[in-house]
């Protein structure tokens, strides 16, 4: 016996067996094609909200984790994997992000450099502790499921609250298709969704005088409203595909009719959040910009090209 009965021995032994292993299965997989997979998506604070203590900022991430076949990525040990490197992305995000060469910056969603990534402790959600980087966990589960797996693309939205005297706020809208939403009725609430088609969209708010951000914030139902908007509007942006925020045609969102809207009558996306802007009297601005926006988004699918 390799330890010579010794059992801590024999532990350590079995645990450098099972690392070995796991290089070589991930070194003999690691050249082939992964194009299946599920984008994940984690929120963990949304942004300007009415809340005691004062409301955290936004910390959100969206990452796409690849493997080789659908029935591998319905299966629950990527799932779960996909939701914990989703929720360790959205805990590094305040780390100043690298340029990918092959991702520009979006403003406030920016790239995650994936090798950072690889390197951080797995966070894990359900409050195991295990001790492993991103890095291991993923060879772990190449050994265990005999395909190639490998990290795409990761983005984090990270922000500083802003106070409500101000009269700005900036929230994250998230939808991921064919996922679990949170729940109507509790808009402030962790989002965590695995699946093929994902966003994430940064909501400006503004209002004239400042105060009446404040007064908003803590009126009776503002927030539940905002949340269904919020909803609506990610919704639009993953089932519709559009590819900017402004401008004529179809691929600009605020020309869309906004059909993830059941109360928008055929609208367009713009001239709803427009009026909605204007029942919630936010549009009392001396330049005549509208109290709310869509400030920027990314809309990804699994496997698309880049």
């Amino acid at each position: 016996m390799a330890s010579k009965w010794d059992v801590e021995g024999a532990l350590e032994w079995l645990e450098q067996d099972r690392v070995s292993c796991g290089r070589q299965t991930a070194k003999k997989f690691g050249a082939r094609f992964a194009g299946e997979g599920l984008i994940g998506v984690s929120v963990l604070s949304r942004g300007t909200c009415h809340g005691i203590p004062p409301p955290l900022g936004i910390r959100a991430a969206m990452v796409e984790l690849n493997c080789e076949t659908d029935f591998v990525s319905r299966n629950e040990l990527f799932r779960k994997l996909s939701r914990d490197l989703a929720f360790t992305a959205a805990f590094i995000a305040d780390t100043p992000p690298s340029v990918s060469p092959t991702m520009e910056p979006h403003g406030f969603i920016r790239p995650i450099e994936l090798a950072h990534l690889q390197d951080a402790p797995l966070m894990l959600r359900d409050g195991e502790v295990k001790r492993i980087t991103v890095s291991e966990a993923i060879r772990d589960i190449i050994a265990a499921m005999g395909e190639n797996i490998t990290i795409r693309r990761a983005v984090s939205f990270m922000q500083k609250s802003t106070p409500p005297s101000s009269g700005m706020g900036l929230r994250v809208a998230s939808y991921v298709h064919g996922a679990l939403a949170i729940p109507p009725g509790d808009p402030s609430a962790v989002m965590e969704a695995q699946g093929k088609i994902g966003t994430l969209a940064a909501i400006g708010l503004r209002t004239s005088p400042a105060s009446r951000l404040g007064q908003l914030l803590v009126k009776p139902g503002f927030d539940v409203a905002l949340g269904a908007l919020e909803r609506g509007l990610a919704r639009q942006i993953v089932g519709m595909r559009p590819e900017r925020v402004h401008g004529d045609g179809g691929d600009a969102l605020y020309s869309q009719p906004f059909d993830m809207l059941a109360t928008s009558g055929g609208q367009t996306v713009q001239n709803v959040l427009t009026a909605w802007a204007e029942e919630q009297k936010m549009t009392d601005l001396e330049d005549g910009m509208a109290g709310l926006s869509v400030v920027e988004f990314l809309r990804w699918e699994v496997g698309e090209m880049l």
